[in-house]
This record gives structure tokens, C-alpha cells and sequence, in this order.
């Protein structure tokens, strides 16, 4: 149904197999993630073979995401297989784990009845729900749907998944004053969106390029966009609502109403980054001096940065809904000298679709301005042509001078005496503005090829590092680095740049003083003139490189504009330091946002993205609820007229009662004598459960229908996302509570079960069966002729009727109102004495109040005494901080000082005592030859005495 296998880069389109079943998504191959939201047709399970169109989405922890998934035709009609086994009685016990790193897409919204676990509420759920009712999914929110503002525990409440910014403290959802209950958003506005990359610039690049941020720029107050891209009103029914006049085909091919609208929004960091809202802080200079009482500045500014940013005026838009308004509480850094202070950021949704051409003569007129940017790009303009050199002038004058000298060169002979000085003077002259024509057209080409502006060396630190790498491109040099070596690089670009500048000067000089040569030296002949003014002449400028055929295909695939008509947008290649990307990012995916993002700027945008959603639902259930309620009155007017022709009935047959009885008694015998052929009562019921397969006369029948409220199919589809036919009663009941019209239980349940039909089913054990009441909506919007009464002007009466009364709030303000009266009856006071207790009352509250003012001034006296201790307390104990301070600094200066003393004691004891061992040395050698000597002499004495 498809077609053939197609697999590129981003986006492929195979057949595979449903390796896993879980309740809301699955995965086809272990490899694409898929929604059941996105299945067409028949739901998978586990084993069933399909056809699968993905798309690669890097940013996402399962990189192939399906946007579209058909069960195999010839599977249609083969058994089911078996439940798997975690489907089994006790599934409840092993519940299937949920993705790594992605949820559902509506999870934390708190829909469903188990506080928010899922958006979906599936019937098999349940450990005894009927296995027919296994396809049927809902998104019913349990909650109300719309709330003028939200704290910081109120978002945590309502979306518990949701990332909250540490500054953020409040929003307001003021889309409540722009888009009343009666006077919802219209859908099917159409509009589309042509991005072109970010190397094809905007038509009016200058006009972005004076958009630029100025040096004023406060980020107080912020303005930023979300752009809505929708299909018209009929694809969008035909694409989502299956119409019963579609083909099977086109039903089949149906997706949810949340991948239908998108949202131009700008990526961070490139196609993986993050999704944010188009935008940037307000500009006094700029925008305007007062973005709190006039509301045009904020405007101005939403204007210019989307200008700046995509290259799209929206400037004609007329229509600026004022839709949420964030607040930020900044604390401040007093190292960088910031004070705390408050911002606000203010998200518009303006009516982009009124930019849309008006006619096809508009759309050819914005198709044929960009194939002429793109023809000047493939086939750029030659350089004008320098004017000829004099010397060329006189040769051709003196060519067509040789031609008239056939004639008569006789006459030219007395015409060249005759004016011989006069030709010689006009000559010059000629020369002269020749010279002076050429130079200056020299001098505009040359502007024309280089338009490099002469930059301050001195300026280059305060400019923006955006500003540094397109200087550096424009003079063809490498802009890659830090600001430090952009800023080198471009000042030695200066530098050479001021060098040859000088140089060209030079000769420029040189050029005007061989004229004034020439002009001197007039009468030295006009072969030197001739010769000089051949010199002064410019070279031509360089003929334009020509491109390669590559290089003209790539531009051709660049410039590729769409067949059908839509706005144009130019991703700035320099905003964001250029990793600033444009996609348009369907409903469905915004409100699947990321766990582990942690960014403002996704924060607002899931925000906006969740209110949008609660917006939508609100008026699909202001819708049902008006069509319930107008069926309701309708069939209580039919049984009441029905009643009054029964009694009137049985007033004129009231003479003839034996007649009558003698009737009921045979029409008795004769369903009697029907009913014994018939099974048990057990066994009717059970046979009336079971649903019964569609015959051909039913089929056919159902082929005469034609749907005749696709609003309000819409409105039921937007909750039906898998288009089972029919919503639960006990859903209805939550879309009856979410609308705040302060019905009580009973009073929904009764609305909704009103039009309801019981429909039982055999449960999986075929043990025991359950009646659930369900309302099959298509009875209300397909007919086989248009109905008188069903359309959506008796709807409009009646959403004014429920705006009128209120739901139960008119009660609310009859009980208030009646327990006033009581109270004033009950005291029995009259008008004069309630007067004078009044007064009476105000004098005492005005003496208290003056009693408080008088405390409150000593109070503020006493505080303003104690504040002047605390600071002289505070000085004090700085002083007496301030002393000890010294004083240990003095002590660690004298423990310095004794550790220095006694390390210079130790070294004059080691030196001491290495000096005096010398001496001991030299004591013992002396005592050694003393001794010696006295042995000698005392050997010398004993031997003397021998000998005598």
C-alpha cells in the first residue's frame, strides 16, 4: 500500500516484524520505536509482520522512530495469535518495564485513572475486562483542563515529569482571556513552512543584517513566538477524523490531530539540540520605552528578532495572541556585580497564516524572486567594461579621418590648418575627463568586488565573536578558534589591508602628478600625452570564477522551493554563535519531551506545548458536552410528547376495557408460545454479547453514510486515538468533570449514559462477562441524509445555554444570596440601626488601625535602635576581630624569630666544635713529642751512666 522499499539517510520505509508489545508502543525489529497512535488500521501484536515508515531522529535514545505503521494485508484475516504470557490473568503481577530513557507522550499529564501512569487507558487492563475491547485507548485527562496560573507546586502536581528551571517561580496562562470557552481557537487555518539551509541567505539579508542586537538590549522582558503550521480544514479532517465517505484507503492513513499541527521552532546546538522558542530580550532604543503599558514593544521586538533569527516579517501579521507568560526570579552575583532582579518572557502565537500568498499570481512572484537570486548565483555579472584609452579614441578618429580624406583631402588639409590649436585644446580635454571617468568607475568596481569595511584595530576586542568570523569570511581567512586568535588573525588582515590601501594611495599620487606633467607640457606634442594617459589607465578587474557543475547542482538542491505555497525561512548562520537550526516539530513530539532535558528554553517550550494541548481538549469537550446535552433535551422532548399521545390514547380506549383485556390475553398466549422455542434468558444474553460479524447488507448500508459533523468527529477523535467508534461512559464523566461546570456524579453519569448503549463482551476466560456502557459517537456526526436539528449552529445555542446556567454555579450563587437574606431576617434590624452599627464598627476599626500605626512607629523606632547596636556591636567585635588578628600575627612573628635564634645556636655550636678538635689534635701531638723526647733524653742519660 506504500510502496516498494525505500531507505535514505533520514528516512526509511520497510517491511519488518512487531518483536515487542507493550501497552502503548513497541518495537518493530528491536530497532523502531513506534506509537500506537501512528498504526493505521488494524492494531499489531507480537509476531505480526508489517510495513513501517521511520524517521532517523539523532537526538532520542531509540535513534528510528516511526511516523507510520500498517499491519500486512494478507495478515488481516488470519486467527490472531495467541496472547503473549505477560498478557495472561496475572499479567498485573510482572507489569512490562517501561523505555530507558523516553516515556509516553502524555504520561505526565495525569490522564488515566491509576494517578497518572499513563495516558492511554487500555480495557484489558484489568485482570477480567473483555478481550474485544483490547484496541480501545483513550487520553482523558483527570483533571480540569484549563487554570489561569500555576506556582512551582502546582507544575509539580500537574506535571510531575516536567523540568523546572531553579529561577522560575510563576506562569500565567493568560491564552484563557484570548481564547474564551465560547470562542475557542479555529483550526485548519492553513499555513506552511519552506526551511531552506542555513548556507541560502534571505532575500533582505541587509534588512537582518540592521535587525542585528542592539547594545541596549535588557533582558527584563522577553518576547518570543511559536509559529503554527496547520493543513486546511478539509485535509485535516480527511487526515485524522476517517470520514465515512473516505475510501478505505485514506481511513486507514489516518494519524492523531497532534502530528496534523506543527511548530516552527529553532534547534540549539544543531538538528540534536533542543527545541526553543523563537525570540530574544526587548530593546528600549529599538522597541519602545514602555513594554508594561503599551503593548506594541513587546510586539517589536517578537518581530525583530524573528528577522534576525529565521528571516520572516512578521511584521503583517495582525492578530497577536498573547499566550503564556513565564517569570523569573534572577538572584543576582555580587562577584560579577549583578543585582537580583525580575524577567519575564511572554510567548505569542501570532496569525502567520495571513502571510500566506494571497493567489497564485503572489506565490509565482515569490517563486521568481528566488530563481533569480538563484540564476545570479549560477551566472554571475560580468564586470563593466573600462571606457576606451585616448589612444584608442585617436585612432579611431583619425580612421574615420583617412575615410573622408578620399573624398576631399584637400579640405582636410586646410580644416586641420585652420584649426590645428583648437583640436590640440579639445583633445586634452577629453583626455582629461577620460582619465577622471575611468578612475572613478575603477574605483566602484572595486567596491563592488570588495566589500571589506576598514576596521579600528582598536574595536576588535569589543566585538562579538559572531561579528570576528564573518569579517574573517568575508576576507576569505579561516575562522576557527577563540576570540584571542580571531582577533590576531583579523588584525593582521588589517594590517595588510591598511598596507596596500597605502600603496594604491602612493600611486594614485603618482597618477596626479604625471597629470599635472601633462597639463604643463601641453606643447611638448600629443604622442607624449597619448602615452601618458595609456599608463595612467586601470587594469580590468579580474573576470569571476566560474563554477563547477557540482558546485551549480548544489546550489540548484539548495534553492529547490516547494510546489505548493509557503513561507519562507532562513536560518541565520551567525545567531547562537551559528549552531542556531529551524525544524517544524509536530504537537505530538513537543508534548514527548525528554527527561533529561534541563534547559529554560525547553522548559517553555513543553509548557507552551501541554497548554496548547489542554486548550485543544477544552474545546473538543465543550463540543461533546454541547452535543450531549442537545441530544438529551431532544429525547426528553420526544418521550414527553411520547407520554402525552400514550394518554391521550388511553383516555378514548378507556369505554372499550374488555375489549382491551380480552387483546392482551391473546397477545400473552402468543409471546408465550414464541418464547418456548427460544434458548434460556442466560443463554439470549450471552448470544446478545457476542459480537456478530458485519453482513454485506450491513456493509453496503454503512457505505450510504456520509459524515455531516466532522467537528465534532474531531472532538471525539481527539480523545479516540486509536478510532475504536466509541468512548467509555466513565471517560465522558471525567470530560464532563474537566470542563468545571460543577456537575455532580449522578448528574454525568445520567448525561452520559443517556445516549449510551450497553455493550457486553466474553472475557478471555469465557468464565465471566461484563457489561460496559459505551457511547458510539459516529451515531451523532454520520448520516445516511443530513439531519434537520444536527447542526452546528443548535450546538452554538447550546454551548450559550450551559454558559448561562453554569452547570451547578448558579446554585452556588442562589444559596449565597439566600443565606444573606437569612441572615439579615434573623436579626430583624432595620435600615438605620444596620447604618449606625456600620459606623459604629468603621470608628472602632479606624481607632485600631491608628492604635496599630502608633505601635508599628514605635516598632520601627525600636528596630531602627537595635539596627544602630547591631552596628556597633558589629564594629566592635570587626575591632576586637581585627586585634586578635595582630596579635597572632605578632606571635607568629616571635615563634619565627626564637626557631631563627636557636637555629643560629646550633650552627655556632657545630662550627665551635669543629674548630676545636684541630686543636685537640694538635694538644695530643705536642704531649706525644714531648714524651718522646724526654724517653730519649732518658735512654741517652741511662746509657751515658752505662758507659761510665
Amino acid at each position: 500500500m506504500f510502496g516498494g522499499h525505500q531507505k535514505t539517510g533520514m528516512h526509511k520505509s520497510v517491511y519488518g516484524t512487531v518483536t515487542k508489545m507493550f501497552g502503548n508502543f513497541g518495537y518493530v525489529d528491536d530497532e523502531i520505536f513506534f506509537l500506537r497512535e501512528v498504526v493505521s488500521g488494524v492494531q499489531p501484536r507480537a509476531g505480526d509482520s508489517v510495513f513501517v515508515s521511520a524517521n532517523y531522529t539523532p537526538n532520542m535514545p531509540i535513534k528510528w522512530n516511526a511516523d507510520r505503521l500498517e499491519v500486512r494485508t494478507k495478515q488481516h484475516h488470519q486467527p490472531p495469535p495467541p496472547p503473549p504470557p505477560s498478557r495472561h490473568r496475572h499479567h498485573q503481577q510482572q507489569p512490562p518495564p517501561p523505555m530507558p530513557s523516553r516515556r509516553d507522550a502524555y504520561s505526565n499529564r495525569g490522564y488515566g485513572r491509576s494517578g497518572g501512569n499513563g495516558v492511554k487507558r487500555e480495557a484489558s487492563s484489568s485482570r477480567h475486562q473483555p478481550s474485544t475491547l483490547s484496541n480501545y485507548a483513550v487520553s482523558v485527562p483527570t483533571r480540569l483542563f484549563a487554570l489561569p496560573q500555576f506556582s512551582v507546586m502546582d507544575l509539580r502536581q500537574r506535571y510531575p515529569r516536567l523540568y523546572l528551571p531553579s529561577d522560575f517561580y510563576h506562569v500565567s496562562n493568560t491564552w484563557l482571556d484570548e481564547f474564551p470557552i465560547d470562542q475557542p481557537f479555529q483550526l485548519g487555518r492553513h499555513c506552511a513552512f519552506h526551511i531552506f539551509p542555513k548556507e541560502v541567505d534571505s532575500l533582505d539579508q541587509q534588512e537582518a543584517m540592521d535587525a542585528a542586537e542592539p547594545a541596549d538590549q535588557d533582558y527584563r522582558y522577553c518576547a518570543k513566538v511559536m509559529l503554527l503550521a496547520s493543513p486546511p480544514l478539509d485535509q485535516l479532517y480527511s487526515r485524522t477524523c476517517a470520514l465515512a465517505q473516505d475510501t478505505a484507503e485514506v481511513r486507514n492513513r489516518c494519524t492523531s490531530v497532534q502530528r496534523n499541527l506543527q511548530f516552527l521552532c529553532g534547534i540549539s546546538g544543531g538538528r540534536s539540540g533542543e527545541p526553543l522558542a523563537l525570540g530574544g530580550p526587548w530593546s528600549p532604543s529599538m522597541d519602545g520605552e514602555d513594554p508594561e503599558g503599551d503593548p506594541e514593544v513587546l510586539i517589536n521586538t517578537a518581530v525583530r528578532h524573528v528577522k534576525r533569527l529565521i528571516g520572516v516579517d512578521l511584521s503583517g501579521c495582525t492578530n497577536w495572541c498573547k499566550f503564556m507568560e513565564y517569570r523569573y526570579f534572577r538572584t543576582g552575583r555580587p562577584d560579577k556585580q549583578r543585582p537580583p532582579a525580575e524577567e519575564t518572557v511572554v510567548v505569542y502565537v501570532p496569525d502567520v497564516w495571513s502571510l500566506m500568498p494571497g493567489g497564485d499570481e503572489e506565490w509565482q512572484v515569490r517563486c521568481q524572486a528566488w530563481e533569480d537570486r538563484l540564476e545570479l548565483l549560477l551566472e554571475p555579472p560580468k564586470p563593466p567594461t573600462p571606457p576606451p584609452s585616448p589612444e584608442q579614441q585617436a585612432s579611431k578618429t583619425d580612421g574615420e579621418g583617412e575615410g573622408e580624406g578620399n573624398d576631399d583631402g584637400n579640405n582636410d588639409e586646410a580644416k586641420d590648418a585652420a584649426t590645428g590649436d583648437k583640436d590640440e585644446t579639445g583633445e586634452n580635454q577629453q583626455q582629461e575627463m577620460a582619465e577622471e571617468e575611468s578612475s572613478e568607475q575603477q574605483e566602484e568596481m572595486e567596491t563592488a568586488a570588495n566589500p571589506i569595511n576598514m576596521l579600528n584595530p582598536a574595536d576588535l576586542p569589543g566585538m562579538k565573536v559572531p561579528d570576528l568570523r564573518r569579517e574573517l569570511e568575508l576576507r576569505g581567512l579561516s575562522n576557527k578558534g577563540l576570540k584571542a586568535q580571531l582577533i590576531a588573525r583579523l588584525e593582521e588582515a588589517l594590517q595588510k589591508q591598511q598596507q596596500e590601501e597605502q600603496e594604491k594611495e602612493k600611486q594614485q599620487d603618482g597618477g596626479e602628478q604625471k597629470k599635472s606633467d601633462k597639463k604643463a607640457n601641453t606643447d611638448d606634442g600629443t604622442d607624449a600625452s597619448k602615452d601618458n594617459a595609456a599608463s595612467a589607465m586601470p587594469a580590468p578587474p579580474p573576470p569571476p570564477k566560474e563554477l563547477t557543475e557540482a558546485e551549480k547542482d548544489r546550489l540548484r538542491r539548495m534553492h529547490k522551493l516547494p510546489d505548493a505555497p509557503a513561507l519562507f525561512v532562513t536560518p541565520s548562520r551567525t545567531a547562537r554563535n551559528g549552531r542556531l537550526d529551524c525544524q517544524l516539530i509536530p504537537l505530538a513530539q513537543l508534548l514527548a519531551y525528554r527527561l533529561d532535558a534541563s534547559r529554560e528554553h525547553t522548559f517553555e517550550v513543553s509548557m507552551f506545548a501541554e497548554q496548547f494541548n489542554d486548550m485543544l481538549s477544552r474545546d473538543c469537550a465543550f463540543n461533546i458536552s454541547a452535543a450531549l446535552e442537545r441530544k438529551a433535551k431532544a429525547k426528553a422532548e420526544a418521550e414527553a410528547a411520547a407520554a402525552a399521545a400514550a394518554a391521550e390514547e388511553e383516555k378514548s380506549t378507556e369505554n372499550g376495557a374488555d375489549g382491551a383485556a380480552a387483546a392482551d390475553a391473546a397477545a400473552a398466549a402468543d409471546a408465550s408460545a414464541d418464547t418456548s422455542d427460544q434458548p434460556p434468558p442466560e443463554k439470549r444474553a450471552r448470544r446478545q454479547a457476542t459480537p456478530t460479524k458485519p453482513t454485506a447488507s450491513s456493509s453496503a448500508g454503512s457505505q450510504s453514510l456520509r459524515t455531516f459533523r466532522p467537528d465534532l468527529l474531531l472532538s471525539f477523535v481527539y480523545f479516540d486515538r486509536d478510532r475504536a467508534g466509541y468512548l467509555l461512559c466513565r471517560d465522558l464523566e471525567d470530560l464532563l468533570h474537566g470542563l468545571g461546570t460543577l456537575r455532580s456524579r449522578y448528574q454525568a453519569r445520567r448525561l452520559a449514559e443517556l445516549l449510551a448503549a450497553s455493550s457486553s463482551a466474553t472475557a478471555s476466560s469465557s468464565r465471566r462477562s461484563s457489561e460496559l456502557p459505551m457511547l458510539r459517537y459516529r451515531c451523532l456526526t454520520d448520516f445516511a441524509e443530513e439531519p434537520a436539528g444536527e447542526g452546528e449552529d443548535d450546538d452554538d445555542a447550546m454551548k450559550a445555554e450551559i454558559l448561562a446556567t453554569g452547570g451547578n454555579r448558579d446554585l452556588l450563587s442562589a444559596t449565597a444570596a439566600s443565606a444573606s437574606v437569612a441572615v439579615v431576617s434573623e436579626t430583624g434590624e432595620t435600615a438605620a440601626a444596620a447604618l449606625r452599627r456600620a459606623e459604629q464598627e468603621r470608628d472602632d476599626a479606624l481607632r485600631r488601625l491608628s492604635a496599630a500605626a502608633a505601635q508599628l512607629t514605635e516598632a520601627v523606632v525600636r528596630l531602627a535602635a537595635g539596627q544602630s547596636a547591631k552596628q556597633a556591636a558589629t564594629a566592635e567585635v570587626r575591632q576586637l576581630r581585627d586585634t586578635v588578628r595582630n596579635l597572632k600575627r605578632e606571635e607568629a612573628a616571635q615563634r619565627s624569630a626564637l626557631a631563627d635564634h636557636r637555629r643560629l645556636v646550633r650552627a655556632t655550636a657545630d662550627v665551635l666544635e669543629r674548630a676545636r678538635q684541630p686543636l685537640f689534635d694538635l694538644f695530643d701531638k705536642k704531649d706525644a713529642a714531648e714524651e718522646s723526647a724526654a724517653a730519649e733524653d732518658g735512654a741517652t742519660s741511662i746509657g751515658a751512666a752505662a758507659a761510665v
